[in-house]
Formats: C-alpha cells, sequence, structure tokens
C-alpha cells in the first residue's frame, strides 16, 4: 500500500471503529458510540438545522474565516425553549465563563418573567479542528484525530453548576458532522 496516509472520521467511521473494539477510548452501547476522555461523551451525528447553521457560522465564506461559535439555550418544564444569538469567538475559543453564565442568567430571567421553570441549560460550540484518521502502510489504523469537548469544556461545566440548579449539557460540534455532548 500507499501510506501512511489520512482519512477524514465521519460518524460512521467513529461507529465502526467503536464496534471494533481495537481502541479503548470508543465503546459503543445503546445510546451508540461513547468516546471516554477526561469524561464519557456521546458521540452523535449532527442532524438539527441550528446545529448545522452553528457550523456554517464557523466556517464563513468557504472556510476563509473560521471562528469557533456558541449559542446558549435554556429549556423549560413546559418545553419552551429560549435561545441566545449567535457568539462568535476566535479560532482556539469563543467566550468567557462571565459571558456564558450572563446569558444563562438573562434568558433564565426571560423565562422567569413568563411564569417557566428552567430545567436545562444547553451550551453548544464548534470545535474547528480537522479530524482524521491516520492509516499505516500495512492498512491498519496508526492514530485517531478528534476533537471532542475539552479539558477546559467540562471545567467550564462544573463551574457552572455550582449555581446554576438545572441539568447542563455542553455539545461540541465539528466540520465532519460529529458532535460530542456531556451533560452535568
Amino acid at each position: 500500500m500507499n501510506g501512511p496516509y489520512e482519512i477524514p472520521i465521519d460518524y460512521e467511521l467513529l461507529y465502526n471503529i467503536a464496534k471494533s473494539r481495537e481502541f479503548e477510548n470508543f465503546t459503543v452501547d445503546g445510546s451508540g458510540v461513547v468516546y471516554r476522555g477526561i469524561v464519557p461523551q456521546i458521540v452523535t451525528p449532527i442532524s438539527n438545522y441550528d446545529d448545522f447553521k452553528l457550523i456554517n457560522e464557523s466556517f464563513k465564506y468557504n472556510g476563509l474565516i473560521q471562528r469557533e461559535c456558541l449559542i446558549v439555550k435554556v429549556i423549560c418544564e413546559t418545553g419552551d425553549l429560549f435561545s441566545s444569538n449567535i457568539i462568535t469567538g476566535k479560532k482556539r475559543s469563543v467566550s468567557s465563563y462571565e459571558e456564558i453564565k450572563a446569558l444563562i442568567d438573562k434568558l433564565s430571567l426571560e423565562a422567569k418573567r413568563v411564569g417557566h421553570t428552567v430545567t436545562d441549560v444547553e451550551l453548544i460550540h464548534t470545535h474547528l479542528t480537522k479530524q482524521f484518521v491516520l492509516i499505516s502502510a500495512d492498512d491498519h489504523i496508526d492514530k485517531i484525530s478528534i476533537n471532542p469537548l475539552s479539558d477546559s469544556d467540562i471545567d467550564l461545566v462544573m463551574k457552572l453548576k455550582q449555581y446554576i440548579k438545572a441539568r447542563i449539557s455542553i455539545r461540541a460540534l465539528t466540520k465532519d458532522g460529529i458532535c460530542f455532548t456531556a451533560v452535568a
């Protein structure tokens, strides 16, 4: 063969890698693929319009401008949803703890004004780094390069959890159409 070479990652490839049990960081359970990083992360394909919109915002003008983006949502016991505008950040970060907490507080206040109780908070942001699988000359996987939730993503949720009683989920969306999710 002509290795080593890279192939792009998509959800189907990650599912097959997890099913093969060749890499211990990936498993398959009833909900699909689980990545065992700093915390377990559910791996799913991106499937809703808002997520694709966020990815497109991160890669404007066919990728000429690349910036991480974030949207904050609060969900009420009634199912009503209050959402921030898209926040556009920098190449490797999108917002600070203070800004995100202020957005959650603002959206929660909007919900409270109409008599709703917030049950869930969602932090959805993009990760821009290329993901790939490196295949060796003998057609074995040498390396899997992915963009799961980072230490700072998880630290942010843990810090927010000290002040917010609602369940918090954080999702990282990748250009390859993969979503990594953790819940606190």
